[in-house]
């Protein structure tokens, strides 16, 4: 769906937010007002150069809001280099989580660790950073270890 013309100045609009519709010179200044801090790996494309019609209506220059990486593209369009980090960033909290703990099964504190770290996997079920089978895995061959 295209969007209507922009609210503050009737150019062709390039991205609705709520009820309003934006150019992107508009879009980048609307934007361009938020704290820095909520892009953290969140970034949009915000025109920063030319125009750029032969790819397209409504394409410009852009350069992501939160990590500066630059292409062509609708302005408000997702960063895929956020993306990407985001995805990354995910992988490695997973990796974290399935990880067991590294104590000594003799030390005084072992069944604790063990048992606060199988609370992290059931929580992270329940919010659907890990599946069941993932958490149970990790978890069968931790207490196996820790048996052997």
């Amino acid at each position: 769906m295209t969007p209507r013309p922009c609210a503050r100045c009737g150019a062709p609009g390039v991205r609705s937010l709520a009820a309003e519709s934006f150019c992107g010179i508009h879009l980048a200044e609307l934007l361009d007002g938020f704290d820095p801090s909520i892009w953290s790996a969140l970034g949009v494309g915000l025109p920063r150069g030319l125009v750029r019609p032969e790819y397209g209506s409504g394409c410009a220059d852009l350069t992501c809001i939160a990590c500066g990486a630059t292409w062509v593209g609708v302005p408000g369009d997702p960063c895929g280099w956020c993306k990407r980090h985001r995805q990354l960033l995910a992988d490695q909290q997973r990796r974290m989580l399935l990880r067991r703990p590294e104590i000594d099964p003799d030390h005084g504190e072992a069944d604790t660790v063990m048992m606060a770290w199988g609370e992290r996997l059931q929580r992270a079920v329940t919010a659907g950073v890990l599946s069941r089978h993932e958490a149970e895995r990790a978890w069968r061959r931790a207490v196996h270890h820790v048996a052997a």
